[in-house]
């Protein structure tokens, strides 16, 4: 098993988890179960790699965290995952990735203040007051608050939803307002937008029940790029602005009129081609965006279809392989079927009199298989023109490009000495070797190509390349050294004599190239852990590297044998300039970008050697993991420290130093952090949250896990 998504969701629930993998034995052969918080349903068999299950509602009492496992022939359970459910607002549900909680008319009129939303969405509405402005809000209310939290706008002006206008919003306070019509739809369809203006930032947050768009009815997300008989080029549509930066794309087909659709793509790109489809066939798509880790309604499904097969195209790539005083043989590379496969292959064959092709034809079919074919009762001493054509169910194709060749002479003979080979480039490992030439005289049989041989240690001479192209590169060489190469050419007859020998020699070696790529990859209160790249190093082998630390004239040096190093002994809550130099038997690299290296605060609630442990043995995911925890859980502590937990098991002390940081942005950084990860949403997160993060953990703000 690879992975199961999404982990998270409503109360309510009825969210479809995808569970991927391999081998996953069909319901026949071995029964499936999943169990989610104990509650056990059969598991939808969708391919060998894929199976999908229904999440039940939350069981009252139960915990927030719910464990995925899957029962395999009535075994016991064994845990691939946790399901974390998300609370609603009291009477309603967020409209957050197409998660639709419903809420009856009432509830809507309770939270408007006596406005009717009917067949409409409802939008919150934040106005901030600027911070450390005289009676400024310290905490704006978490969106995971009751719903009273939110009240009417105050203002006196209303605008033509009847509701009180945008504009009359006083700073800091906050306001739910219809938002109806297309408006509304096209909302929906992104799964949460913010709109801003004149100061307002509004969040899709919950629809009423005559207002809920179920999978299908939004406006289809596919379209049609290109098509062959084979392929579709699909791409996703650009959303409704004001477009979140959508953070993925999912894609799923139908081939029964939208009664089974089968998962084909999920990812960041916007672009897909399916492939190895059958020619002149409709397929159904439909797709939906993934925004902050939820994902919208699925859009009405679009049928594109396959092109009709055609004929292939031409093969390419003749070449001969054998001549003699009455056959030719020449063999070809198979030729692109479009659609439908290649059934045979035809060989026209033509003579040359007197330098002009003759009109008389002579014809031959080869089995789909064939690559060669051996012209047998030919004259001597003849040119010959061939092209080779596919034939497929769809039709014939074109012909290749005419190939010549000639018969042997009946005199025929080898070819004769070649010139020597040249170098037309040399490194420290490696020469480019151009071959030399025969000389042909006019009773000699086609050339057919050459070979390269070099000295070996055991005073034998060793082949190096035998083949048709005229520039060979032969690597794994010592640098300054003389290499002894010759060439020869070959023919149905046999090999020429060899060239004279060429004395080849290799380029000398330099110094390394400089050192790049430094990451520091763990973070202590007194060391910090530090890795490079190996840089380029021809013609000898890189030795050791030598790092400074600090200032060049005060600092240290430190040796190291690998390209990482534990830099021991520094400063606790400081920063430290690094440069690293790669050294060989030539000398020493240039010196790498300077690195600034940090160590932690021995005060903060993340330091201790154990949670220190865990943040460092996180980093290669701990970026990806805390917006997955953190986006669908809008700012609860309770919700994300039950996500984290499973991915990065901190003490509380520091865990709660983590939840406060995703509970600071999601309130503090709402309007620029709703729509996925974004330059705004991260620069607003520096600004507001991470000093407060830094002081309570001990990791250093500038400090970047990984980087």
């Amino acid at each position: 098993m690879s992975s199961v998504g999404p982990t998270s969701g409503l109360a309510s629930s009825g969210a479809l988890l995808d569970i991927r993998g391999a081998n996953f034995p069909p319901p026949d052969q071995l029964p499936l179960l999943c169990s989610v918080g104990g509650s056990t349903t059969a598991a939808t068999w969708i391919s060998p790699g894929a199976l999908q299950c229904r999440v039940p509602p939350q069981a009252s009492g139960a915990d927030a965290a719910a464990p995925i496992s899957l029962v395999l022939n009535g075994g016991a359970p064994s845990q691939v995952a946790t399901f974390a459910y998300v609370q609603a607002l009291p009477g309603s549900g967020p409209q957050f990735g197409g998660i639709a909680g419903l809420a009856t008319g009432a509830s809507w009129a309770t939270l408007l203040g006596g406005a009717a939303c009917a067949a409409a969405g409802v939008v919150l509405f934040m106005r901030r007051r600027p911070a450390g402005k005289p009676g400024a809000l310290a905490e704006p209310p978490s969106l995971l608050d009751s719903h009273s939290t939110y009240g009417h706008g105050g203002g006196s002006a209303a605008d033509s939803d009847g509701d009180a206008a945008d504009g009359a919003l006083a700073e800091g306070q906050a306001q739910l307002k219809c938002l109806r019509g297309a408006a509304f739809a096209a909302a929906l369809a992104l799964g949460g937008v913010v709109l801003t203006a004149g100061g307002i930032s509004g969040v899709v947050l919950m629809r009423s029940a005559a207002g809920a768009i179920e999978d299908g009815s939004a406006p289809s997300m596919v379209e049609l790029v290109a098509a062959n008989p084979t392929a579709l080029s699909l791409r996703f549509a650009a959303p409704p602005a004001p477009a979140p930066p959508m953070v993925s794309y999912e894609l799923q087909m139908t081939t029964d009129q939208s009664v089974t659709y089968l998962a084909v793509y999920a990812g960041s790109e916007a672009a897909y081609d399916m492939q190895a489809l059958l020619p002149s066939t409709a397929y159904g798509f439909r797709g939906r965006y993934v925004v902050n880790g939820l994902p919208t309604a699925w859009g009405a499904t679009v049928s594109y279809s396959t092109l009709a097969a055609t004929a292939p195209l031409a093969p390419a790539g003749l070449y001969p392989f054998a001549t003699s005083v009455d056959s030719l043989s020449f063999a070809w590379d198979p030729a692109p079927p479009q659609g439908s496969a290649v059934t045979s292959y035809a060989v026209e064959q033509r003579e040359s009199r007197l330098g002009k092709l003759q009109q008389a034809v002579r014809r031959y079919t080869m089995a789909p298989e064939a690559r060669t074919h051996v012209a047998e009762g030919l004259t001597t001493d003849t040119l010959y023109s061939f092209t080779v054509t596919a034939v497929s169910a769809a039709g014939t194709g074109p012909p290749s490009v005419p190939f010549e060749l000639s018969t042997n002479t009946a005199d025929a003979a080898a070819p004769l000495v070649s010139t020597p080979p040249t170098v037309q480039s040399a490194t420290p490992t490696t020469l480019t070797v151009l071959l030399g030439t025969s000389s042909s005289p006019s009773n000699n049989a086609a050339v057919l190509g050459n070979q390269l041989e070099a000295l070996g240690d055991s005073g034998d001479y060793v082949l190096l390349y035998s083949g048709l192209e005229p520039v060979v590169v032969v690597q794994q060489l010592a640098a300054s050294t003389t290499y002894e190469m010759r060439c020869r050419a070959i023919n149905s007859i046999g090999a020429g004599d060899v060239s004279p020998i060429a004395p080849l020699l290799t380029a000398d070696p330099s110094v390394p190239g400089q050192v790049s790529g430094l990451v520091q990859t763990a973070i202590y209160v007194d060391r910090a852990l530090l890795r490079w790249s190996v840089p380029v190093s021809e013609g000898a082998p890189v030795l050791r590297y030598e790092l400074q630390i600090g200032p060049e004239a005060a600092g240290v040096t430190l040796t190291a044998e690998t390209n990482e190093l534990l830099i021991p002994d520094l400063p606790p809550n400081a920063v430290t300039a690094v440069l690293v130099r790669a050294v060989n038997s030539v000398g020493a690299s240039l010196p790498s970008l300077q690195r600034l290296v940090y160590t932690s605060n021995p005060a903060g609630q993340c330091t201790n050697p154990t949670d220190a442990e865990t943040f460092n043995k996180g980093l290669p995911t701990f970026q990806d993991d805390l917006g997955a925890c953190c986006a669908p859980c809008l700012g609860g502590q309770a919700c994300f420290s039950n996500c984290f937990r499973d991915l990065h098991p901190y003490g509380a002390p520091c865990m709660e130093c983590f939840a406060a940081n995703c509970q600071c942005s999601g309130i503090q950084c709402l309007g620029q952090c709703i729509g996925g990860p974004s330059p705004g949403c991260d620069a607003c997160v520096i600004e507001k949250c991470s000093g407060p993060f830094e002081e309570c953990s001990g990791i250093p703000e500038a400090f970047e896990p990984g980087g």
